[in-house]
């Protein structure tokens, strides 16, 4: 006797039921690498790190240089970034963002301009301090350093500064090390630096590096790219001075003096 034939309907139902296995069988092996449906499942809690912006983000101000070429004041000769550390208003930033200027403007959260004076310096390690009038930064609540020697690769690092004259941008990612000595203009090596894959760029420098709780735990310094000739060349790491560094020295760059 002849079977019947599976007819139509019955057909596209062993079908949709084999799809659907499928699709199950596939969110079984997937959740485990880390695919998920679940939408609360994200690389950082974006409720922490837009609060942490929030309340970072006016601490962080942008520094444009002036410099003298002759008897005459060019103005936009370069920027960098800095971060209010007390409510004196002493700024922490790059010796190599300042070590030029014959005048300093800053640049704060609001959009206004201040005149800055520029204090001690450190080549060797990169750090200098600059000053602006207590009256203008009123209200604006000065960065903690934080204790660099508990950091470890894997934490949060986020980056807020103005790179390219980006005023308070902000760049997410992780610390790669620490430990790194990166020469200084002086080639001797800075100790104890941070590497960061959190995205840093010209006008970075001298901006805070902060851990999850918003404390600094470097200051940013310097980025190193890879020059293969290819593609590989556009990938770039970042280096930032540690935290207990600029506590090691801040009395003395508190002080118009070049800290040797």
């Amino acid at each position: 006797k002849k079977k019947s034939p599976i007819s139509k309907n019955a057909l596209i139902g062993m079908l949709v039921i084999g799809l659907a296995l499928g699709f199950v069988v596939g969110l079984m092996f997937a959740s485990p690498l880390g695919w998920s449906g679940d939408s609360e499942n994200v690389l950082y809690d974006e409720s922490q790190v837009t609060s942490l912006f929030d309340e970072t983000s006016p601490a962080v101000v942008e520094i444009n240089i002036s410099r003298n070429f002759g008897r005459i004041l060019i103005p936009g000769t370069g920027t960098g970034s800095g971060f209010l550390i007390d409510t004196e208003g002493h700024i922490v930033t790059n010796n190599h963002v300042v070590e030029n200027a014959s005048a300093l403007t800053v640049k704060l959260s609001d959009g206004r301009e201040i005149d800055a004076e520029k204090l001690g310096t450190s080549a060797a390690d990169d750090l200098a301090v600059i000053k602006v009038d207590p009256d203008d930064i009123r209200g604006i609540e000065p960065l903690k350093l934080a204790d660099s020697s508990t950091v470890r690769p894997g934490q949060l690092a986020v980056a807020i500064g103005s790179p390219f004259k980006h005023l308070n941008s902000i760049g997410i990612g992780v610390v790669s090390g620490t430990g790194r000595g990166l020469p200084s203009v002086l080639r001797r090596p800075i100790p104890d630096m941070i590497q960061t894959d959190a995205p840093l760029n010209p006008g970075n420098s001298g901006g805070p590096l902060l851990n999850a709780d918003g404390d600094v735990i470097g200051v940013n310094s310097s980025v190193r790219t890879g020059d293969l000739g290819n593609e590989i060349g556009e990938f770039r790491i970042g280096f930032a001075v540690p935290s207990n560094t600029v506590i090691s020295l801040l009395p003395d760059l508190k002080e118009s003096a070049e800290v040797r």
